[in-house]
């Protein structure tokens, strides 16, 4: 049979906890059915007393003024409860259940078989309103209760009356005990009901904490990856600028050379009279010579310094040369002679400040692997095509990499030389390069004592084009822009 929509809402209503907190909310509902269903039972026991009284003037129990006490208190602990004076109406009503049936238990004697069935009613009811203490407190109380009435009626001071003993149980009794034992079970199952809504409250709570902690930790990992690479960048950039200062002494002292012959040539034409016209181009040609060499300094330098994102088609060999020209002065301090066995003129698509900056960190890299005392000391730098691939190698036959080192060496701020020659960060920029900006890889082979092989792969022309998709066209139009106004400046 279901129940009409107002009634359940009435009933909702009736027994809905107003306590905020999760274990006196449970509390508070088991005790609110406790009361309304013994308000309902006493109120169904008055009017039977009621109708009784009418039909036969007089019947023997509990007179109607008594059943309209209990239901008095039972009402005024309903209202003690909805205040929220939850602690005061649980241990009134435990009272309420324990004096009638101790004061039984004494006229009757405490074999009576109801009252250890009420007692269990009352030893569950404690636990489950009050608490494991008040239950352990109740028992204890009521085994010592109990214990000392059959002491004091086994030595004959307590005498009991035991009429009920000769006579078998009515169906009265039965229905009582009934009674009782559903009680029991209708608040042991209310108990355990609270108990798993709260349970399944707990585990969704649990899994959304999970889910929550999950998604933090990815946003986490990702942030500290960004804020990581963000750093890298910064750092790379300084290290960058703090490279080109070590490289700035070499850069003007080669630039000293081209501006002496400018300055000599030019002022042998300025002491040549008209007539020799003749003699003073070969000086022309000299200065011009120096003009252009001075160009191509000033270019490679400006690489150096340059952090304008252009991504245009630029041939690989020009930014090999321009990173020997820049290194070309450390090399030589070093004894390092510089070869470059270029296999044809190979041109890509992408952003050749960063491709500049790759190549000579691995260059870089390759003139410090020498010691001081090494002899014929060469850096080979090969560019080739194989497979549908650009290859870019740059050999060393310096004291190689250590193998437990070989993993670590693309790691940012893992080095192996001292902190006046670098951070550890030119390898992992490098590396990021070539797989972020030109969608190659890059690996190292090394041997120790007989040197190391850092070797490219970039995709060919065509790849570039499909990866890069309707940007290509965009990205073109802006880098003419910029070298329009480059050429301009």
């Amino acid at each position: 049979m279901k129940i009409p929509l107002p009634t359940r809402k009435l009933i909702r209503k009736l027994v809905e906890p107003r306590s905020k907190k999760e274990d006196i909310r449970r509390r508070e509902f088991i005790l609110n059915v406790i009361l309304l269903s013994t308000i309902i039972l006493a109120s169904a026991a008055l009017l039977r007393i009621i109708v009784d009284v009418v039909r036969f003037h007089h019947v023997p129990g509990i007179p109607a003024r008594i059943a309209l006490i209990i239901i008095g208190i039972l009402v005024f602990l309903y209202r003690l409860s909805k205040k929220g004076k939850i602690d005061w109406a649980c241990y009134i009503l435990i009272f309420m259940f324990t004096a009638p049936i101790s004061y039984t238990v004494f006229v009757w004697g405490p074999d009576l078989p109801q009252a250890f069935i009420t007692y269990s009613l009352i030893i569950v009811m404690s636990g489950i309103l009050m608490g494991t203490r008040l239950a352990v407190i109740t028992t204890f109380t009521i085994s010592v209760y109990c214990l000392i009435l059959s002491y004091l009626q086994s030595i004959s001071i307590y005498h009991p009356d035991a009429y009920w003993r000769n006579r078998s149980a009515d169906f009265s009794d039965v229905i009582v005990a009934v009674i009782t034992l559903s009680i029991i079970t209708v608040i042991s199952w209310l108990y355990n009901r609270e108990i798993e809504k709260s349970l399944k409250r707990a585990h969704q709570s649990e899994a959304a904490l999970k889910k929550e902690r999950d998604l933090l930790e990815i946003r986490v990992i990702k942030r500290t990856k960004e804020l990581q690479k963000t750093q890298l960048e910064k750092m790379a950039q300084m290290a960058h600028f703090a490279e080109f200062g070590w490289l700035a002494s070499g850069i003007f002292h080669d630039l000293v050379n081209p501006l002496s012959a400018v300055s000599l040539n030019l002022e042998q034409m300025r002491q040549e009279d008209s007539k020799r016209i003749e003699s003073i181009k070969p000086h022309l040609k000299l200065a011009l010579q120096a003009t252009k060499k001075m160009e191509s300094f000033i270019s490679a330098v400006r690489k150096q310094v340059q952090q304008t994102e252009i991504n245009t088609y630029f041939l690989i060999n020009k930014e090999v040369e321009q990173a020997i020209q820049i290194l070309s002065y450390k090399a030589r301090k070093a004894n390092v002679k510089l070869i470059f066995n270029e296999g044809e003129r190979i041109k890509i698509f992408g952003n050749p400040l960063k491709l500049h900056q790759a190549i000579t960190n691995l260059l870089t890299n390759a003139i410090d692997a020498y010691h001081k005392s090494s002899l014929g000391k060469t850096v080979q730098i090969k560019l080739y095509k194989a497979k549908n691939k650009i290859n870019l190698e740059v050999c060393d036959f310096g004291q190689g990499i250590p193998e437990k080192n070989l993993e670590k060496i693309f790691n940012p701020f893992f080095t192996t030389k001292d902190l006046s020659k670098g951070m550890g960060i030119g390898l992992a920029m490098t590396k990021n390069i070539i797989e972020k900006d030109f969608s190659g890889t890059i690996a190292a082979k090394s041997n120790k004592e007989e040197g190391t092989v850092f070797k490219i792969e970039l995709p060919m022309k065509k790849e570039l084009i499909k990866k890069n998709g309707q940007k290509l066209k965009s990205s073109k139009r802006k880098s003419d822009k910029v070298l329009s106004l480059t050429a301009k400046k």
